[in-house]
Parts: C-alpha cells; structure tokens; sequence
C-alpha cells in the first residue's frame, strides 16, 4: 500500500506569481516563497493554519468559531490566508525599519 501522500504547486491568487502554495491530497500543505521559505502550514480538515514554523496554530474565522466569523461555504482559505501573509510581510518591514 502507498502511505504517500499526493502534491500538487500552484501559484498564489494575490501574491506574487514566484509565491505557490504545495497542497497534499489529505488538505494540508503551505505556502512557500520565493527564497524557499515555508510559511502558512494549513490543514483543512481541522480549520488551522499557522504563519510560520515556530508560531502557535489558529483556527481559520468561520462562524461556528466566531459569532462574527464567515459562513464556512463562503470563506476561501487561501485567499485569507494570502492576505494575512501580506500583513505578516508588512509588520516584519515596519520592525525593520524601527530596528535601523
């Protein structure tokens, strides 16, 4: 029997084209950039995403979570999580540049 589980790469929607998440047949995977960083390790099946490899697992804002969060049938995970990782990018510049 072959345990191993199928990839896929497809570019990014939102970032740049040189982003593309890898995605395995069992719904997880992540986003990798284009100096070969990994970032936004996801798993669809639980509703959890994390930025990076040391942060701490979040569940995605559906609204059997968060009474304001999103209809589960409308949220697109990997749009959100897109947008997210540009706000992570940003607030890493804005720490940089209060560092210099």
């Amino acid at each position: 029997m072959d345990n191993e589980l199928k990839e896929k790469n497809i570019p990014c929607k939102i970032l740049n084209k040189k982003w593309y998440w890898t995605k395995y047949d069992d719904g997880s995977g992540h986003l990798n950039s284009p100096n070969g960083k990994i970032y936004m390790i996801y798993d669809l099946q639980t509703n959890e995403y994390k930025i990076t490899e040391n942060s701490k697992y979040e569940f995605f804002p559906l609204d059997y979570y968060y009474i304001d969060g999103e209809k589960i049938e409308k949220f697109k995970p990997f749009e959100y999580m897109e947008k997210e990782m540009i706000r992570f990018l940003d607030l890493q510049e804005n720490k940089k540049a209060y560092k210099n």
